[in-house]
């Protein structure tokens, strides 16, 4: 009777053991699947989230604009295009971090954990990588306007670099508080 117990242990442990790889490989599976379909759904409905995509890109410039004018930078929005005393830009989807909020999506979704901690995941990451990509115009428009030479450079390479390194951090920080603080707090008995 000892042996069978020891035995049935034995086969939990391995069970156990095999599940994080199984995870893992499933992670490994299905993000680029999910990555893949988002970017090639996203472009063929894009059309028809023309008006709202539209407002966003304007509302973000105004953001932009008001922000910079509470340091006396001079800025001026309309529609998309920010203009400054130097240097003029224009919003668009890809500045606003959208595919690396997909990306991010992808991550989330593929992630193995509940419906309930990826919707906190979206919830939170989404709009923080919104944030971050408000903040990283905000570098490039006040550089850029100090030294138009230096907007190739930080718009082009040091901020791409960046970009993956801020979806790593949101995603990081969503594992940490939220999924690993779940599964901390499921796991003690009541």
């Amino acid at each position: 009777m000892e042996q069978s117990e020891q035995e049935k242990e034995k086969q939990e442990i391995k069970r156990a053991e095999r599940k994080p790889k199984k995870e893992i490989l499933r992670f490994y599976l299905f993000f680029p699947l999910i990555v893949l379909f988002i970017f090639f759904v996203f472009p063929s409905i894009s059309p028809y989230l023309e008006p709202q995509m539209s407002l966003v890109l304007s509302w973000t410039a105004g953001i932009l604009g008001f922000i910079l004018n509470l340091f006396g930078m001079n800025a001026y929005a309309s529609g998309p295009v920010l203009a400054l005393n130097r240097f003029s830009i224009r919003v668009i989807t890809e500045c606003i971090g959208l595919p690396e909020m997909l990306i991010f999506l992808g991550i989330v979704l593929a992630f193995p954990t509940n419906l309930k901690k990826k919707l906190w995941g979206i919830l939170f990451g989404i709009p923080a990588l919104y944030v971050i990509n408000i903040v990283r115009m905000l570098f490039i428009t006040v550089i850029a306007n100090w030294n138009p030479k230096t907007f190739d450079f930080f718009h082009l390479y040091f901020w791409q670099v960046a970009g993956i390194l801020i979806i790593g951090g949101v995603w990081l920080f969503w594992v940490e508080k939220i999924v690993k603080y779940e599964r901390e707090t499921s796991d003690i008995p009541s």
